[in-house]
C-alpha cells in the first residue's frame, strides 16, 4: 500500500469512513501515512451534528475549539447538521382538546409553530459564528425544521460555501401519522433561500397543497420558480403537502398542484438534475405550452433518478430518452377518490411501455401498483421482469389499506408464481419489499415461496396488514417474538436465503393529509416496523460471526432516541407519557379477536 498514490489512498480510506467508521479509526494506526489522510477526513467532514438542548455542552465544546484553533479550523471543509431538536412541540391531538392560548406554541398561517428553546437558538447561532469563519465548502442541512435565518445569514457570506438542502428521507413514514409539518415552506423561508441561490446545488422542500388564498399560493410557486432558475442544482425533490384533519375547520381540503405555469418561460440554462422529485404534483391536464415550458426548464434526459405521483411525467421522460437507474412511482390507492394526486386514473399501458423502455433500471418501487406489474396473464409478468430483471437490485411493490381497523377489504399482493417469476428473472436483485398475506397459514406459503426461489437476496421487507378484530384464530398478533419466527421460518434447513435482515411492518402506511378527522383512527398508533438482522462480528460481543440475531422494534428505538436528545420530543402524535403504553402493543401486537360489547376497545388491548 505504500506504493499507492495519495489522492487513490484518500478515497479508499473515504470509502471505508463512509461504510464503516470504526474501521477508518483503526487505519490511523497502521503508519504516520495513513495516520495523516485519515485524520484529514475525519477533521475534515463535520457530520451527524445533532442541536438539541441536550447537546449543547457538547457543542460548545466542539464549536469553541473550531474558533480557536486554526489548524482544525482550515482543515473542516463540510459541515451536516443531521437535525435540529425544538424541545417545545405539543403533539397534534392537543389542540383538539386545549383552547390555543393554554398551548405553549403559536398558530401560524401553515399550521401550528414549534418554539425553541434558548438552549437550541444558542447552538444555532454559535454555529452560525462558526460559519462564518470557516473556510467552507459545503454545508449540508439534513434537519426536519427548515434553516434558521441566522444560518442562511452566515452561508450567505461564506462565499465558498455550497448548500445542499436535503429531503428528509423519513418524511415518507411521518407523514402517514398525526404529525406536525416543522418542515413546510413559508413565503419567507423562499424568499431567504435566494440569498444562497447561487450556491444552492441540492434542494429537498416540502411546500403546501391545501387552499390558500390565490394570491399567497401563486405568490409562494413563482417565488420558488425564479429560485429554481438561479440555482444550479443537480438534485430537486419537492412534495406538495395537505394538512392533517384536512376537512375540519383548522385545515382545508388536499390539494394538488397542477400545472407550471409558475415556472420562468426563458430560462437561460436548463437545469441539469440527475436527481427529480415531484409528488402531488399533477401534469394530466397540462396543456401543450405547460409541458413545453417544463421540458426547456428541466432537461429530462439528464435525470437518474425519479420519483412521481403522477405518471404522465413519465411520458415526459420517454420522448426525450431518459434512461432511468431509479424510479418510485407512487400511484392513486382505489381509496383516495376524494382527495387524489390526479385528476385521471393512471394508464397501465403507459407504465408498462415505460418501464420496457428502461434498460438499465437498478431500483423501481411501485406503490398502489401491484395490477401494473402482475398481471392476469402470467406470461406478460416474465416478459416485463426478464427485461428488468438484467440490471434490478432493489424491489418495492407495496398497495396501502384504508387505514380503518375495522375495514374488511383486502389489498391486491404478489401472488406466489409472481414471486417465483422475479426469483428466476432478477438474479442481481439483493432487496426485495413486498407486501403479505394477513393469515398465518397464506403468510407462511409466502414465506415458502421467498426462500425456495429468492434466496439470493440479502434484505426482505415484509408489510401485513394491522392486526383487526374477528381475525382470529386464522391470525396471531404480530408481535416481536413472532417476527423471529419468521426469521428462523425463511432461515430454516436446508433453505439456502441468505438473507441479511427482515424488515416487517405492521400496518400499511395511508396518508393522513388526505384525510378529514372522522377518518383517523386508532389503526395509526397501533402501526409498527420491526428489524431482525444479524450481527456481524464488529458488533456482536461475543465476537461470533454465527446467527446471532438482533430484534429491534423501531418505534420504540426511534421514540427513545428522540427523548435522549429532547424530553419534550413527540414521535407520531404521541408524547413521552404514551411511550410505556405503546411499547406494549408495538412488541406485544394488537388482539384479533372479535370487538366485546362490555369491553368496546378490547380490540385494541395488547396481546397478552
Amino acid at each position: 500500500m505504500n506504493s499507492v498514490n495519495g489522492d487513490v489512498l484518500y478515497y479508499i480510506l473515504f470509502d471505508v469512513w463512509t461504510s464503516h467508521r470504526p474501521s477508518l479509526l483503526n487505519a490511523t494506526l497502521v503508519c504516520k501515512r495513513w495516520h495523516s489522510i485519515a485524520q484529514r477526513i475525519l477533521d475534515g467532514h463535520l457530520d451527524q451534528l445533532i442541536v438539541s438542548p441536550v447537546t449543547e455542552a457538547r457543542n460548545k465544546l466542539l464549536f469553541d475549539r473550531i474558533e480557536s484553533d486554526a489548524v482544525f479550523q482550515k482543515r473542516i471543509h463540510t459541515i451536516t447538521v443531521a437535525d435540529v431538536f425544538s424541545s417545545g412541540l405539543v403533539h397534534i391531538q392537543a389542540a383538539r382538546f386545549f383552547p390555543p392560548h393554554d398551548l405553549p406554541r403559536v398558530k401560524g398561517p401553515y399550521g401550528w409553530l414549534e418554539p425553541r428553546s434558548q438552549s437550541t437558538w444558542n447552538q444555532l447561532e454559535h454555529l452560525a459564528r462558526v460559519i462564518e469563519r470557516s473556510s467552507l465548502r459545503n454545508l449540508i442541512w439534513a434537519a426536519k425544521p427548515r434553516m434558521p435565518m441566522c444560518i442562511f445569514d452566515a452561508v450567505e457570506n461564506c462565499s465558498t460555501c455550497r448548500v445542499q438542502i436535503q429531503f428528509r428521507d423519513d418524511y415518507a413514514d411521518s407523514r402517514f401519522g398525526p404529525v406536525t409539518f416543522p418542515s413546510i415552506e413559508t413565503p419567507g423561508s423562499l424568499i431567504a433561500l435566494h440569498g444562497v441561490a447561487s450556491r444552492l446545488t441540492r434542494l429537498g422542500i416540502v411546500v403546501p397543497a391545501f387552499d390558500m388564498s390565490s394570491d399567497t399560493e401563486t405568490t409562494m410557486l413563482h417565488t420558488l420558480g425564479d429560485l429554481l432558475s438561479k440555482s444550479p442544482l443537480s438534485a430537486l425533490e419537492i412534495h406538495a403537502a395537505g394538512r392533517l384533519f384536512a376537512n375540519s375547520v383548522a385545515s382545508p381540503a388536499f390539494k394538488t398542484i397542477r400545472g407550471f405555469q409558475w415556472l420562468p418561460e426563458n430560462v437561460d440554462c436548463p437545469l441539469s438534475l440527475r436527481k427529480l422529485r415531484l409528488t402531488n404534483f399533477c401534469l394530466c391536464d397540462a396543456d401543450e405550452p405547460t409541458v413545453m415550458r417544463f421540458q426547456h426548464f428541466v432537461q429530462c434526459r439528464d435525470i437518474e433518478e425519479a420519483h412521481f405521483t403522477c405518471p404522465a411525467f413519465l411520458d415526459l421522460l420517454s420522448k426525450r430518452h431518459t434512461q432511468l437507474s431509479a424510479l418510485t412511482l407512487e400511484l392513486d390507492s382505489r381509496y383516495e377518490s376524494a382527495y387524489s394526486s390526479c385528476s385521471k386514473p393512471p394508464l397501465h399501458s403507459g407504465i408498462w411501455d415505460f418501464l420496457l423502455s428502461q434498460n438499465h433500471l437498478e431500483v423501481l418501487s411501485i406503490i398502489n401498483g401491484t395490477d401494473v406489474v402482475q398481471t392476469s396473464e402470467l406470461a406478460l409478468t416474465e416478459t416485463l421482469f426478464s427485461h428488468l430483471g438484467k440490471s434490478l437490485e432493489y424491489l418495492r411493490i407495496h398497495e396501502r389499506e384504508m387505514g380503518l381497523r375495522w375495514d374488511r377489504s383486502t389489498r391486491i399482493i404478489l401472488s406466489p408464481s409472481t414471486i417465483q417469476v422475479i426469483g428466476e428473472t432478477c438474479p442481481r436483485l439483493r432487496l426485495l419489499a413486498i407486501d403479505a398475506p394477513w393469515e398465518d397459514a397464506l403468510l407462511s406459503n409466502h414465506l415458502d415461496c421467498v426462500r425456495h426461489h429468492v434466496a439470493f437476496i440479502y434484505h426482505l421487507q415484509l408489510s401485513l396488514e394491522i392486526e383487526k378484530c374477528g381475525q382470529a384464530p386464522a391470525r396471531v398478533p404480530v408481535s416481536v417474538q413472532r417476527c423471529v419466527d419468521m426469521w428462523h421460518h425463511l432461515r430454516d434447513s436446508p433453505s439456502q436465503l441468505h438473507l441479511r435482515s427482515l424488515l416487517v411492518s405492521i400496518g400499511a402506511m395511508h396518508p393522513l393529509e388526505r384525510c378529514n378527522q372522522n377518518r383517523i383512527d386508532v389503526m395509526t398508533r397501533h402501526q409498527r416496523r420491526v428489524l431482525i438482522r444479524r450481527v456481524n462480528e464488529h458488533e456482536s460481543e461475543s465476537g461470533n460471526r454465527g446467527d446471532s440475531l438482533m430484534a429491534t422494534c423501531l418505534n420504540v428505538d426511534e421514540f427513545e432516541a428522540r427523548l435522549r436528545y429532547d424530553g419534550n420530543a413527540t414521535y407520531g402524535g404521541l408524547s413521552k407519557d404514551h411511550l410505556d403504553t405503546r411499547r406494549k402493543y408495538w412488541i406485544e401486537g394488537s388482539k384479533t379477536e372479535p370487538m366485546s360489547l362490555q369491553q368496546p376497545d378490547f380490540c385494541n388491548r395488547p396481546s397478552r
